[in-house]
């Protein structure tokens, strides 16, 4: 996403002119201008990219002064404590039940981002082609897993009411085929 600020001195003179009026503008355009000055001087803006796709490479054509005129933070790969931390605050807010499987599960997450990232790194110079492993791919990995998780609790309990259901009737033909036996003898 990109956020820009635009600074329209004129405009904004031009409105304060309209709420006050023109004597008051020559002392009033002073202070606008401090206040501009001020602002760009002590503005700072963050801009977050993803440099996954085609268009970051683009946009840094278009913008060279993003590269220039910028301090760039590249985050690199998270510790194993963030990992953890991350994933065990995403499944107790998800509230996804798993009992003593939780530290298990936490740490399957925590081996998996691992593992691909070791992958990513041998893709890359085998292949020469970049897989990159980001934080958001982290937590896109644990909303899949909760939402498949989800999806499956639930087949799984459809699942067993069928079953419930099939042994019931069973149980019940099995009652009346005794009594037709019993009346037949």
């Amino acid at each position: 996403f990109f956020f820009f600020f635009f600074f329209k001195q004129k405009t904004a003179y031009e409105m304060l002119r309209s709420l006050v009026g023109s004597e008051m503008c020559i002392r009033d355009r002073r202070r606008v201008h401090g206040y501009y000055n001020r602002v760009k001087k002590n503005i700072h803006i963050i801009l977050a990219m993803s440099p996954l796709s085609e268009e970051f490479r683009n946009r840094l054509r278009q913008f060279p002064s993003l590269v220039s005129c910028c301090t760039i933070d590249w985050f690199t790969e998270w510790p194993a404590e963030a990992l953890v931390g991350v994933a065990r605050g995403n499944l107790v807010e998800k509230d996804i039940t798993l009992g003593d499987s939780l530290d298990a599960v936490v740490e399957m997450f925590k081996y998996i981002h691992q593992s691909v990232e070791i992958k990513s790194q041998k893709y890359l110079q085998i292949m020469r082609r970049h897989n990159y492993v980001t934080p958001t791919s982290y937590l896109e990995f644990m909303t899949l897993y909760g939402d498949i998780l989800k999806k499956k609790r639930k087949e799984n309990e459809q699942k067993q009411q069928r079953l419930k259901k099939g042994i019931d009737v069973l149980n019940d033909a099995k009652v009346k085929i005794e009594i037709l036996q019993d009346t037949l003898n």
